[in-house]
């Protein structure tokens, strides 16, 4: 029973003396190298700019994009905030900030594309109808003046018809 005990407080002993340690060691392990990091903020810029162009385009056709760009402005912020984070050593929190910053500008730059596809459709389903309606309305303008002229023709023949000159047949010479 006295052994039991014993290797009871040995163990306890070892973990105290590890519980003690451990917040003690300095935490040498980074996940990312600073290359890594780098490429990765190049790989943001990469989307931002992409994601930039398509909200130009976008706009270009007509979309609203208001929202668009508050939420590239986020992106853009991101990107910022990796780069200082960078500078200050912090490459786990900047290799983040730059992933955030990717995943934003293409959940953008596939937003914008969706709408600007969306928007061209629009637009032409509305010039699809503006000219089938312009057709129809030239036919109806030419078919409507077809009928004014016969009926034209009709009175003016009919008067023509009335003012023809009489015969007289009695006629004092």
């Amino acid at each position: 029973m006295v052994d039991s005990r014993f290797r009871l407080g040995r163990v306890g002993l070892v973990l105290i003396f590890f519980a003690i340690l451990i917040p003690c060691v300095p935490r040498v392990a980074l996940a990312y190298s600073a290359d890594q990091v780098q490429t990765r903020i190049q790989g943001a810029e990469g989307s931002v700019d992409s994601a930039f162009l398509a909200v130009l385009d976008a706009e270009k056709a007509g979309v609203n994009v208001s929202s668009m760009l508050v939420d590239l402005n986020n992106a853009l912020n991101l990107l910022s905030s990796s780069k200082v984070m960078l500078s200050g050593g912090d490459l786990d929190g900047a290799a983040a900030a730059a992933t955030r910053s990717t995943d934003v500008a293409q959940n953008i730059r596939s937003e914008a594309l969706s709408l600007k596809a969306s928007t061209i459709a629009d637009h032409m389903s509305a010039f699809r109808l503006s000219a089938v309606m312009y057709l129809a309305g030239v036919g109806l303008f030419l078919s409507l003046m077809v009928l004014a002229w016969q009926r034209f023709r009709e009175h003016y023949v009919r008067r023509a018809m009335d003012l023809r000159p009489v015969v007289v047949t009695d006629v004092d010479a």
